[in-house]
């Protein structure tokens, strides 16, 4: 899911403030230099992952700087930075100055720093990418894409268009993106979700070093209090894309780092649910490491435990490695979530 502009099913796209975007609520604080901070542990020599372990790290939770200083880089192989910000004339830039130093702080611990594109902004009209992909734009916007990876040194590009933002020139735009960033040793990664994969073609999937599925957000009625990222369900939207002939090394298991808590009436019946992120379910009910429902009084809440997410780690390694979204939501210390993937699958 991306709060702000979201990650996720499109029926939680529209959802607005109730998601609490732009909270840096699990954020990065200033002034903490290793020690505690996200991903747990210590700063310092520890074995690097044993499989592809991604986290999204949005542009709102927090200055790059902080989080330089606080992110275990030990526990994780890539950062997903979102978003790049894409105006309707093609130009790109992010807004963070410090972007430079935190790539080469992730390069001096061996992660890399892949820029994302897109997001649920894109789901309805695919927002300034439903004109820059068409013919007569595309080659701006790919060489804009590709210059400003090589010039800030960055490892991947990741395309995040949902939706509607996946037209007719999808395939095209991803192709010759591909065509760039291969001889440059640059990686080109995509997030999807089966419920607009008929969109994208099997060219086009075939042009990406791997996909991050977004198994999570899977609702079939938004107000229905539900289980929204089961291991059954999960496993099963990851393995839409294997089906499709995606080699199974280049599907990434996406989990999330959050739960949903709806308002229940004495139907049983919800409101619009809202986002909690897990280090706020943490305080608000140690037993989120181990369970993934919460009833209290006139809500329930649905999450992926600490349990879950482990389990879901060491399934993970049987594909193409674990991907979550988003750092800001993690727990710090021994509780981190990124911490529990890193000691499931060390």
């Amino acid at each position: 899911m991306r709060c702000g502009v979201l990650h996720g099913a499109a029926v939680l796209a529209l959802l607005g403030g109730a998601l609490g975007c732009g909270s840096a609520e699990g954020g990065p604080r200033d002034g903490i230099s290793g020690g505690d901070g996200a991903g747990g542990g210590t700063q310092g020599p520890q074995a690097r992952p044993s499989m592809r372990t991604i986290v999204y790290l949005p542009s709102y939770v927090g200055r790059l700087g902080s989080w330089a200083a606080q992110l275990q880089f030990a526990h994780v192989t890539h950062v997903n930075l979102s978003f790049a910000e894409v105006n309707a004339a093609g130009g790109v830039q992010y807004p963070d100055a410090g972007l430079g130093a935190f790539v080469a702080a992730a390069h001096e611990q061996g992660v890399k720093v892949c820029i994302a594109i897109g997001g649920a902004s894109t789901i309805e009209n695919g927002g300034v990418f439903a004109t820059l992909l068409a013919d007569a734009n595309r080659p701006l916007l790919v060489d804009n894409l590709v210059e400003f990876v090589l010039d800030n040194q960055l490892d991947c590009l990741d395309v995040d268009l949902e939706g509607n933002g996946v037209n007719e020139y999808y395939e095209a735009f991803v192709t010759e993106l591909s065509a760039k960033l291969e001889p440059q040793g640059k990686e080109l990664t995509a997030a999807v979700a089966g419920w607009f994969g008929d969109r994208i073609s099997d060219k086009a999937l075939a042009r990406f070093d791997f996909i991050n599925v977004m198994a999570y957000d899977l609702y079939y009625e938004r107000k229905k209090p539900m289980q929204w990222s089961s291991m059954e369900a999960a496993t099963a939207e990851v393995d839409k894309w294997v089906a499709r002939g995606v080699p199974r090394d280049r599907v990434v298991y996406g989990v999330p780092f959050y739960g949903v808590r709806w308002v229940v009436d004495a139907q049983g019946n919800g409101g619009d649910p809202e986002i909690m992120g897990y280090s706020a379910l943490l305080r608000l009910d140690g037993a989120v490491t181990t369970q993934d429902q919460l009833d209290r009084q006139d809500t329930v809440i649905y999450l992926n435990s600490r349990a879950t997410i482990q389990s879901k780690a060491k399934l993970a390694k049987t594909y193409g490695g674990i991907m979550a979204w988003e750092l800001s939501q993690d727990a710090t210390g021994e509780a981190s979530l990124v911490r529990a993937i890193h000691e499931a699958v060390p």
